[in-house]
């Protein structure tokens, strides 16, 4: 966003207690049919309570966009000029090499001021989407992933042998083409989803009425997918309980329905970050592979969860890191 979180300051703070206690809120709402109307939960002591942290969350993004707006006022925006909606796609490579790149929040910010394509409360609304949908979702998978190839000391070191393989390719300055070469760590990854999806279950409404073979949905139905047992089915996954990265090698994945292993959801309502969090998870994996060995303090099979928005364990998880020696 082109911001620094440094974690002092108080709003901050506040801001990270406002994210995790709204997902509480959410998943406390949805077990309790009779608060479906908004009007109804707005009376309750936890309606109210979700909506002054609502305010709270909004009143922090609109300052940040605040501040970056006087950013770039202060300097005249330069580089928002540089931006263009309308020859993006016919900037060449050389005249593009030493222009500064913008933060998400910028191309929002330039897009409203030169192009008037979005508002300010569109803009808070992009934001929230990606912190929002962001904050704890990328920080659980990748608790899993460094839990699981703690376990499987094979299959870290296979990781690892892999990102040094592509740092040594690229004299040790990865770029996102690089990034896509770990096909192994990818396929980690898409593991340790399957097995602990960050969100564990996906709400849809029924825009028509749907006959499955063994219930009729009506139009207008409320249906939750419950991911774990979409992504144990061992109609779709032998052996569902075991960690095998394998399963998302290409020969593997072949014929398999599309809709076996959705940790990000699927259609036209899938997660908008999903491409973003992948580039990231990897890149943090390369980094802490290349520099620690992953030793279990315990199993990830072990970890108690709690019921929650956003999949969270019942108590802190200790994994020990071990510098690796150069």
């Amino acid at each position: 966003m082109g911001t620094k979180f440094d974690g002092e300051d108080e709003a901050q703070n506040e801001y990270r207690k406002g994210i995790y206690d709204l997902g509480s809120l959410f998943y406390w709402r949805a077990t309790k049919p009779w608060l479906k109307s908004d009007l109804i939960f707005s009376m309750t002591k936890n309606g109210k309570r979700q909506a002054k942290i609502v305010k709270r969350l909004h009143d922090f993004t609109m300052e940040i966009i605040k501040e970056r707006k006087q950013y770039h006022h202060s300097t005249g925006g330069k580089y928002l000029n540089e931006f263009s909606t309308h020859d993006t796609e016919s900037r060449n490579p050389s005249a593009t090499k030493n222009r500064r790149r913008l933060a998400f929040l910028d191309l929002l910010i330039a897009a409203s001021s030169k192009e008037q394509e979005i508002d300010d409360r569109g803009i808070r609304e992009e934001v929230d989407t990606f912190v929002f949908e962001g904050h704890d979702t990328t920080a659980v998978a990748l608790l899993f992933i460094t839990i699981l190839l703690a376990e499987n000391r094979d299959v870290q070191a296979r990781c690892r042998e892999e990102v040094r393989e592509v740092m040594e390719e690229t004299s040790g300055k990865m770029n996102i083409k690089d990034v896509q070469k770990l096909n192994y760590l990818d396929r980690c990854i898409k593991e340790a989803q399957r097995l602990y999806p960050s969100v564990p279950i996906i709400g849809r409404k029924a825009v028509d009425d749907v006959q499955l073979k063994t219930c009729f949905v009506p139009k207008g139905a409320l249906v939750n997918m419950q991911l774990i047992e979409t992504h144990r089915d061992p109609n779709y996954w032998p052996r569902p309980n075991v960690f095998d990265p394998d399963r998302f090698s290409p020969e593997n994945s072949r014929g398999r329905h599309p809709f076996a292993y959705v940790p990000f959801s699927a259609g036209p309502r899938n997660c908008i970050g999903q491409k973003f969090a992948m580039v990231e998870m990897k890149i943090i994996m390369a980094g802490l592979l290349l520099n620690f060995h992953f030793e279990p303090m315990e199993l990830a099979a072990n970890i108690r969860m709690v019921p929650d928005f956003v999949m969270r364990t019942a108590h802190p998880v200790s994994l020990k890191f071990v510098p690796i020696t150069k």
